[in-house]
């Protein structure tokens, strides 16, 4: 293991150090360590010694950067969740407060996608949900923000546009959406 980080614990200063490492190794993967060094005493008046431990914490790394993911994203489409989707309007709104900035908030909710999910199934309306999401996203800019509120619902926040930008971008989702077509065995569906 290469980067291992080393400090000098000054016998007077701490009685324990903890900390978290990303460390790469000679094959250059990546390594999640803990760190723990404590000071020991034979006695009272007995000098110090120190034991160090380096624990592989990779595991638990990996899921609770999972587990946050999961807390914020839509396991369906990968778009961020009503929940963060609201902790991102409240950002938005303190922006527009105090930069005197201009954004806008749409709502979608998808025309037809019920008679879609009923006919054809619970897959077919996952696939649809699916290429609505990404064609959404493909007719978004970078600094816009889209979301899987539930069901065959999505908001959009679109960052510092005025209200004919607004519209335009709106109007240009709409007619994406349109002329989309989804075909689930054999079977043509249409949403709006």
């Amino acid at each position: 293991v290469t980067g291992v980080q080393t400090c000098a614990l000054p016998i007077w200063a701490i009685d324990s150090y903890t900390a978290e490492h990303r460390l790469v190794r000679k094959d250059n993967t990546l390594l999640w360590a803990r760190l723990t060094a404590s000071r020991v005493w034979d006695a009272p008046s007995a000098s110090a010694y120190f034991t160090t431990v380096l624990e592989d914490i990779s595991e638990s790394h990996r899921l609770s950067t999972e587990l946050s993911y999961m807390a914020t994203h839509d396991s369906l489409t990968g778009l961020i969740n009503r929940r963060e989707f609201e902790h991102q309007l409240a950002s938005h709104l303190g922006r527009a407060r105090n930069e005197n900035t201009q954004h806008a908030l749409c709502y979608v909710d998808l025309d037809q996608f019920k008679v879609a999910n009923d006919t054809s199934g619970h897959d077919a309306g996952d696939q649809l949900l699916r290429q609505v999401a990404n064609i959404i996203a493909n007719n978004l800019r970078e600094a816009d923000t889209l979301a899987r509120l539930g069901g065959d619902e999505f908001g959009i926040l679109l960052s510092n546009v005025d209200h004919y930008e607004a519209r335009s971008i709106a109007t240009r989702l709409i007619k994406s959406v349109k002329r989309m077509s989804f075909t689930w065995s054999g079977i043509a569906h249409r949403v709006s």
